[in-house]
């Protein structure tokens, strides 16, 4: 409580994400506005610094829905896919809405933030070439077929 109480009242007052994380869900539980009015604006400069599936689930828990877009577009443009643990800990709409996403951008034709094959749509991290849409091992080897 003293914690929340020097938040609310010092402009200077620093804390780790974690703090602030704390904070904002106390604060959110127990309707202190002020003080949930500046966690969330502190958390807000810090978007980057939070694992985007932590952050889905702190905007649900927390209800601030400004959070999400920037949430969702990190985890669609991210190369690697999530991991088994963090899609379950997210909602099945929302790993729904991710793949349907993902799915839609690795279809535009000119698209180059995802690395895939070009030639069958197989992530391409284990590419030979650095370029997106270049075709992977797979398709690389004449040997082998995708």
């Amino acid at each position: 409580m003293v914690l929340m109480v020097k938040c609310s009242t010092k402009k200077e007052y620093t804390a780790t994400n974690d703090h602030w994380i704390a904070i904002l869900t106390i604060a959110t539980r127990l309707l202190f506005d002020t003080i949930q009015d500046r966690a969330i604006k502190e958390i807000t400069n810090r978007l980057h610094s939070i694992s985007p599936v932590d952050l889905v689930l702190l905007a649900y828990k927390c209800d601030v829905s400004a959070w999400l877009l920037p949430a969702f577009t990190r985890i669609v443009e991210n190369v690697t896919t999530l991991t088994d643990s963090e899609a379950a800990r997210l909602p099945f709409s929302d790993l729904m809405l991710i793949m349907r996403c993902r799915d839609a951008i690795c279809r535009e034709p000119n698209h180059s933030n995802l690395n895939y094959c070009g030639r069958c749509s197989r992530s391409a991290a284990s590419s030979r070439s650095p370029r997106a849409r270049s075709p992977c091992w797979r398709c690389s080897d004449a040997s082998r077929s995708c």
